[in-house]
């Protein structure tokens, strides 16, 4: 049997849109943050109200993207070069299952910065991810700087630079 039609599943998976509702228009650069609020895979409460004078990272993601993986831990050193310095990075995983999220966790990747679990996509309704993964930049005034839907080459270099430029007084 032929591998080629599973390939393809999967780079359709990989480049899909996020689930989300039709109501929900996407966010665009300028506008105000939407609520996200929530208990973090490690159980501590996180509210992104209360990240104001912070940049903030946030970055929808699911287990079974492909890119999601190699974006992580590309987010993860952003995280530990920067956090000091006044950026937060949170991650919003969408998977329904929890033990998917956590194997994938611990198999592929340590993060140290916060992950929220939105299995029934309440928070990804509200933020409206074109695809996975996207990432949101938003500035210390609390709203969206930028938008980074997919995967794109050179990428993580023009975060990284997005984000150095946010951080400077």
């Amino acid at each position: 049997m032929s591998r080629a039609p599973v390939l393809f599943a999967i780079l359709l998976a990989a480049c899909a849109p996020a689930p989300r509702g039709d109501s929900t228009p996407p966010i665009d650069a300028g506008t105000p943050a939407p609520a996200l609020a929530g208990t973090a895979l490690d159980g501590a409460a996180l509210d992104l109200a209360a990240l104001r004078g912070r940049v903030v990272l946030v970055d929808f993601w699911a287990s079974w993207c492909e890119p999601c993986r190699r974006e992580l831990p590309e987010l993860e050193a952003l995280h530990r070069r920067y956090h000091a310095a006044g950026l937060t990075v949170i991650g919003v995983n969408i998977d329904e299952d929890r033990a998917a999220v956590d194997a994938f966790l611990r198999d592929q990747v340590t993060v140290t910065f916060p992950v929220l679990h939105d299995p029934t996509q309440v928070i990804a309704d509200r933020w409206a991810p074109p695809k996975m993964p996207t990432l949101y930049l938003v500035d210390r005034d609390g709203t969206i700087g930028r938008v980074f839907p997919g995967e794109v080459p050179g990428q993580a270099q023009i975060v990284q630079d997005e984000v150095a430029r946010r951080l400077q007084p």
